[in-house]
């Protein structure tokens, strides 16, 4: 009877460390889809840098070729603005 008791009470000490093995592995898995989250997420906000510097970039371009049609325009008619227009650029 106390070998039983004492083959019992190693299972439940082996069961406990089982369940104490689950816990630890599903807290790891847990703080995984935390990395995994928290990397989307700065995978999105890289994304919406890249997207904020490309609208950046595309409003310089428009602005610069606004003023060469300006200077184009003008630079027949007025050298002086299209002088004042160059050192805007």
């Amino acid at each position: 009877m106390g070998e039983e008791l004492g083959n019992t009470a190693s299972g439940f000490a082996a069961l406990a460390e089982g369940l104490n093995t689950t816990a630890s592995g599903a807290a790891a898995h847990a703080k995984g889809f935390a990395t995994l989250a928290s990397g989307d997420s700065s995978h999105a906000e890289g994304s919406n840098t890249v997207a904020s510097a490309s609208a950046s970039m595309r409003r310089d371009i428009l602005h610069r070729q606004r003023m060469i049609r300006l200077m184009r325009k003008a630079l027949p008619q007025r050298p002086a603005a299209w002088l004042r227009m160059l050192k805007d650029i």
